[in-house]
């Protein structure tokens, strides 16, 4: 199992980020964490778990590039057949690894994710989880993007390694790449993971959001303009129903 973090001016919050990968019941982990140019203390705490577990990696970036260039560094260097996400202030919980890749290995299915749940930062507070559907193929994801990076993982033994596009739906390009390769993902109902939301983060700006996601449609999915406009009322319903939830 491949772990990628992209990390830029977390020294907050990467040693819980760590700490919770390594309270991990499935042991047989590499974490791979790419600093995107920190200026703050960022290094010097991923150095100190580092040094104590040998399964932790650190990799310097001589410029900033963004996370999906972040990301993809490391999985360049990934050496596991699994390869998950998990950015430098999330938290999984311990059975997060063991249930996605028994689930992979039931099902035979090399692309699953799971649900999580949303802890809003600046309030000290949860929201309710949210529970992702069942499945996702390649029509349901024009819809919008029920997939979580935070708890994605693929078999890349099965359907190669697979790269985001520096286009700023980053997560959006790697799961329809990965659709190209296998029907649908498969969702757990379980929450796994929590979401740290931040008051500033770019996710919870939804009108850039919204531009981001006409911009994908329009250019990266080269859809007509009829067929955009009808996905962005999809979208547009989707987010409202799962940020109002």
């Amino acid at each position: 199992m491949s772990i990628i973090t992209p990390c830029h001016n977390s020294e907050r919050y990467v040693g819980e980020t760590i700490e919770s990968v390594q309270a991990q019941t499935y042991p047989w982990w590499e974490m791979i964490i790419v600093d995107d140019c920190s200026t703050d203390g960022s290094t010097s705490v991923v150095e100190s778990y580092a040094a104590a577990d040998p399964r932790i990696r650190l990799v310097r970036l001589p410029e900033n590039v963004g996370p999906a260039l972040a990301r993809n560094r490391g999985v360049e260097l990934a050496a596991g057949q699994y390869i998950t996400y998990i950015d430098s202030d999330d938290l999984w919980y311990p059975r997060f690894l063991e249930k996605t890749v028994r689930t992979i290995r039931a099902t035979g299915y090399p692309f699953v994710y799971a649900s999580y749940a949303r802890y809003l930062e600046e309030q000290k507070r949860y929201l309710r989880p949210y529970h992702v559907p069942r499945r996702v193929d390649y029509q349901r994801l024009l819809k919008n993007c029920p997939i979580p990076t935070l708890t994605a993982v693929y078999d890349a033994k099965v359907v190669g390694k697979h790269y985001m596009l520096d286009v700023g739906r980053e997560d959006y390009s790697l799961w329809f790449s990965l659709l190209d390769k296998t029907p649908f993902a498969y969702g757990l109902k379980e929450p796994l993971a929590v979401y740290r939301m931040h008051k500033a983060s770019r996710s919870r700006n939804k009108l850039q959001i919204a531009k981001l996601q006409w911009t994908y449609y329009r250019d990266v999915l080269s859809l007509s303009f009829a067929r955009a406009a009808r996905y962005m009322v999809y979208y547009a319903m989707f987010s409202l129903r799962k940020y109002l939830s």
